[in-house]
């Protein structure tokens, strides 16, 4: 199912390339199903797969991302504790790597170590997505992680938002 998915989704990505749209967020939600089951809301594919939904349109994200490595550390509910290094930031929540997996909807405790503060910034956070990287040793693979701050205090949202600003215009200058 993930295979169709994917073919798809490029398909459809290559079409919109080729007629120069850009900035395009493209997702495609199949469930399998039994072959018997079939409702009016559903359409059959002969691969025992009913499309529900496709949305194509501008990149989905309410919060713009930074590209930025940041030192954080990562506290996971049943007390496991990992040092990592961040992808990107937003003033909503952030992507890192991981050597270990974590569960979609898992809640975490972040504590975010930016520059030219003495006190690291803790965040609670929702681990909303993982991707994991296709490597030749089990060893070896590594997790792209997003997470969405949660239960973030008012001095901490603004502490975040303006180090993402202040990133932010840098980048633009630079």
């Amino acid at each position: 199912a993930t295979k169709l998915c994917n073919i798809i989704k490029d398909r459809v990505n290559r079409y919109l390339k080729r007629r120069n749209v850009k900035e395009i967020f493209t997702n495609l939600g199949i469930l399998s199903y039994p072959r018997r089951l079939e409702t009016p809301l559903t359409r059959n594919v002969p691969v025992n797969l009913h499309i529900k939904n496709m949305y194509i349109g501008p990149e989905g994200r309410r919060l713009p991302r930074v590209y930025y490595k940041l030192n954080i550390n990562i506290l996971t509910e049943d007390e496991r504790a990992q040092a990592c290094e961040t992808i990107d930031i937003s003033t909503g929540g952030l992507c890192f790597m991981s050597k270990a997996a974590m569960e979609v909807d898992s809640r975490i405790t972040i504590s975010i170590n930016l520059p030219d503060r003495k006190k690291p910034v803790v965040v609670q956070a929702r681990v909303a997505w993982i991707k994991s990287t296709d490597t030749l040793s089990e060893a070896m693979t590594y997790h792209r992680i997003g997470l969405e701050f949660i239960r973030l205090s008012k001095r901490n949202k603004g502490i975040v938002a303006d180090f993402v600003k202040h990133i932010s215009d840098k980048s633009k200058i630079e």
